[in-house]
């Protein structure tokens, strides 16, 4: 647990100093809590503490520590997005993950569009590389902002073998 804390509190450190590009739109912390459900039986806890933020060098850099019902890893991002539309975009991530010991690689593209000025939508798929194997994750989120910089969500995450049901807290920076 002290590896996530201070992993966040380090890349928020950095999204921080990013000021000049604070009014992007992947700008902004996020924390999500919820509850797997395991397809053979049984159940676990999830959470994840993510940061994301836009610099002049890479388009899109994201940082997220993630405890998979006793699982720790820490996931190392670099992207792009653009828009599509005037409330949509579209986003790519390739990340570099330390599960636990392990290195993998994953690659995540997905689809946020605001259908009003409170709610978002989003749309997101998740491929992990390992040494031996690939998994596929699905994400839907529909989310509800109280101000412009302030949001709660609902998650749902499904792959081969488990469901996750979350909510999120965001808040832009």
């Amino acid at each position: 647990m002290k590896k996530v804390i201070l992993s966040t509190l380090a890349a928020s450190l950095i999204s921080l100093s990013t000021a000049s590009y604070a009014e992007g739109p992947f700008n902004y912390i996020d924390f999500t809590l919820g509850n797997i459900s395991y397809d053979n039986s049984g159940s676990g806890t999830y959470s994840a503490l993510t940061t994301s933020f836009e610099t002049e060098v890479v388009p899109l850099v994201n940082v997220k520590t993630q405890d998979f019902d006793g699982s720790d890893s820490l996931w190392l991002g670099a992207g792009a997005y653009t828009e599509v539309g005037t409330y949509s975009h579209l986003y790519g991530l390739l990340h570099y993950v330390n599960d636990d010991g392990d290195n993998d690689v994953s690659l995540t593209t997905g689809v946020r569009s605001t259908v009003s000025d409170r709610i978002d939508l989003g749309v997101e798929m998740l491929v992990i590389l390992t040494d031996s194997d690939q998994a596929n994750q699905y994400t839907i989120s529909a989310g509800y902002y109280f101000t412009e910089k302030l949001s709660v969500s609902g998650k749902y995450i499904t792959s081969d073998g488990y469901s996750i049901l979350g909510a999120t807290l965001k808040v832009g920076l």
